[in-house]
């Protein structure tokens, strides 16, 4: 009686081993902590003063809160500034693109932490200035209130160092 106790253990052990480094941990968040949400709307976004969300936005973008970085404008149209967007997010490891709209020109994207695969959504944007010049919003957060730890923070200032070196001089102030 007392090994049939132990071997049905070790299969709900290994079970577990199992889902848990398989599909379980990604997908266990969403079933604590819901599915990712839809995609935001920037004009009225009022992020908690956490350290699991970042915002950075245009300047001349009318926010319903101030930004903690202003994003630069690029002489480049949106298409361009899309397209070395998705370049770099592609260079991300555990990351991928869950959503786009090509009426408003925005990307939605899902990056897991390494080890426990805990879900930071991105949400990018993309702003036509005239022909030639373009910006963007991003608003990066972890689904898990209270784990970011910053991470959203990093994310976002090198996503935009890596576009700024990228277009090199077409980068200006906003």
């Amino acid at each position: 009686m007392n090994s049939l106790l132990i071997v049905a253990a070790l299969i709900t052990i290994a079970i577990a081993i199992i889902t848990w480094f398989g599909d379980g941990r990604e997908r266990l968040w969403e079933v604590v902590f819901g599915p990712p949400e839809e995609p935001v709307d920037f004009a009225e976004l009022d992020p908690p003063p956490a350290s699991h969300c970042f915002l950075a936005a245009p300047e001349t973008q009318p926010l319903h809160t101030k930004p903690q970085m202003y994003t630069p404008v690029f002489s480049v149209d949106t298409a361009r500034l899309r397209q070395e967007m998705r370049r770099i997010v592609r260079t991300e490891p555990l990351t991928e693109r869950v959503g786009m709209d090509p009426d408003w020109l925005g990307d939605r994207f899902i990056q897991r932490t390494r080890w426990l695969r805990v879900p930071e959504l991105i949400q990018v944007r993309y702003i036509p200035l005239d022909a030639g010049h373009s910006t963007f919003a991003i608003y990066s957060r972890c689904l898990v209130p209270e784990h970011g730890g910053g991470h959203n923070e990093e994310r976002v200032k090198r996503w935009i160092a890596e576009l700024e070196q990228t277009l090199g001089d077409r980068a200006e102030k906003a």
